[in-house]
Parts: C-alpha cells; structure tokens; sequence
C-alpha cells in the first residue's frame, strides 16, 4: 500500500515536474499571447465606448455641474455634426435620426435667442421632426431629410454656429 502511495506521488512530482519545465520553456510564447490579447481587449474596450456615445454624456454631465456658459453652442455643433453624419447615410432610419438631431441642435438656441428673422420653412422643418418623433416609422425620402437640414443650417448660420 505504502509502495503504491510513493509510486502515485512519483508519477504526478514527474507529471507536474514535466508540465513545468515546458511552461518555463515557452513562457515567452505565454507573455507575448498575453500582451497582444491584452491590447485587443483594450482597444476593444476604447473602440465600444467611442461608439456609444458615452464620453459625449459624460462630458455633458460635467459641463452642466460646472455652469459652463458655451454648453449650447457646444450641443449644437455636436448635434449638426451627427446629423450630417446621419443623412450621408444609405439607411432611411438614419435620415430621420438626422432630422431629429438637428431639430434637437437647435432647441435649446430657440429657448436662448430666439430668431429675430424668420427662417423660411423652420416650422415645416420642425414639424418633420415631430412627426418623426411621434411616429418613428414614418417613412421619409432622403430629399426631405436634405431639405429638412438646409432650413436647420439657415437657423444655425443666423446664429454664426455654422459656414
């Protein structure tokens, strides 16, 4: 009994004894697999937080605790940006996301400075936005959605936020 017990604990010392001298001698191998699924993940990680968005709200969380003034001005280049983004899409879902971006760029600027100067088709535009708003499967051409943000571009120009 005693001889079987030695001879077991002989052959796992030689297995783990084994297993170790082969680990030791590729451990270069380890860390360098290691290293480079490490990057992978982070970039991974960088990648899916660039795409949601989240360091946008973020950032505007700490702008609204820290009263800073330009926040608006901020919000609505952001705003006008995605919306471009969106309409130089294929996708009609992204045209309507483009429309309501913009509506939404120049909400707070309403509030703000109203326009002095009427902007010609504003209220159609605007009225568009709310339509998709209330039924996000309206269907829209991508010519309404064009036309759309050139009358939001007017209001952003009458306000120096875009060219």
């Amino acid at each position: 009994m005693n001889e079987l017990a030695i001879s077991l604990t002989a052959d796992i010392s030689s297995v783990v004894g084994g297993l170790w001298n082969w680990l030791s001698a590729n451990l270069i191998w380890f860390q360098i697999i290691g290293g480079l699924l490490s990057l992978f993940f982070i970039w991974v990680i960088i990648h899916s937080i660039r795409k949601s968005g989240y360091h946008y709200i973020k950032a505007d969380t700490w702008r609204d605790r820290l009263n800073i003034k330009n926040l608006p001005t901020v919000m609505a280049k952001r705003g006008w940006k995605i919306a471009i983004k969106h309409v130089g899409s294929r996708d009609p879902a992204r045209w309507r996301q483009a429309v309501t971006e913009a509506d939404n760029a120049i909400k707070e600027w309403l509030i703000l400075k109203p326009l002095k100067a009427e902007v010609e088709g504003l209220e159609g535009a605007q009225r568009l936005a709310k339509d998709i708003k209330n039924n996000p499967d309206l269907e829209i051409t991508r010519e309404e959605a064009i036309q759309a943000l050139r009358v939001y571009k007017k209001a952003l120009q009458y306000w120096g936020l875009t060219n």
